[in-house]
């Protein structure tokens, strides 16, 4: 079945702050030829990525600190220290329930053996995520970097039919009763095509002390998400000549 596409997915995460620790784009550089394969190569920077991804999809505290204790570099554990790893992969396992591993992906030019992007689906988030992995070339190839990097969909995918207007709603529903179910999200969900509103809806708790729910009449404290409605605000006025970029505060 068709999915939510991709950039209204990405929209719809960045405004629920539900990105990935660490996060960076699994495509260096942007323009870089990429191809993926369901067949991993058996290269010990592959095997890594499917430990990691095992970690992830079992996470256990204990296991986890003896696991990264044990196969990160000393160098990289001096960068970041493992109470800081620990954490990140609580929060990373936390967001995807279950990493679905894909395939792996290769760049034109190569990469070295000793790095691998291995492609995974977040079934929580129905995201196409990486395990960016860079180990020692020495056994018992240590993990020399690792990133967890949001990824573009895989390459070798069957074209997907456009989906309606309705299938959207629905899905964007059933993403959203699972984001609540997981205790993931509280509050208010609005889309909207060519000025027409095609879904509204409130979620989650208010206020968890007292049991109070979300409303479209909510009132939240939006934070530094002030400043992108201010931003679009003053390119308006300058789209309008009606303010000039360059223009002094007293002006105004």
């Amino acid at each position: 079945m068709p999915r939510i596409p991709a950039i209204l997915l990405a929209t719809i995460l960045a405004v629920l702050g539900l990105g990935t620790p660490h996060t960076a784009l699994a495509q260096t550089p942007v323009a870089a030829i990429y191809s993926d394969s369901t067949t991993i190569p058996d290269t010990a920077a592959c095997k890594r990525a499917l430990e990691i991804a095992d970690l992830i999809n079992t996470f256990d505290e204990t296991r986890a600190r003896a696991y990264l204790a044990d196969s990160l570099a000393p160098a990289f554990l001096a960068q970041i220290p493992l109470a800081d790893q620990i954490e990140t992969f609580s929060r990373v396992a936390h967001l995807s329930k279950k990493l679905e591993v894909y395939g792996v992906r290769t760049y034109d030019p190569p990469e070295p053996e000793t790095h691998a992007v291995l492609i995974v689906r977040n079934t929580m988030l129905e995201a196409w995520r990486a395990i960016v992995v860079d180990v020692e070339s020495e056994a018992p190839h240590r993990i020399a970097g690792l990133q967890f990097a949001m990824a573009r969909p895989p390459s070798n995918l069957p074209a997907q039919s456009r989906l309606t207007d309705p299938q959207i709603v629905e899905q964007l529903d059933a993403y959203i009763n699972r984001l609540v179910g997981d205790g993931s999200f509280s509050g208010t969900v609005l889309l909207a095509k060519d000025g027409q509103v095609l879904y509204t809806r409130a979620a989650g708790l208010a206020n968890r002390d007292f049991d109070v729910s979300v409303t479209l009449d909510t009132r939240f404290n939006l934070g530094s998400m002030n400043k992108m409605m201010t931003a679009v605000a003053i390119m308006q006025l300058v789209e309008a000549g009606k303010l000039g970029l360059d223009d002094p505060i007293s002006s105004s």
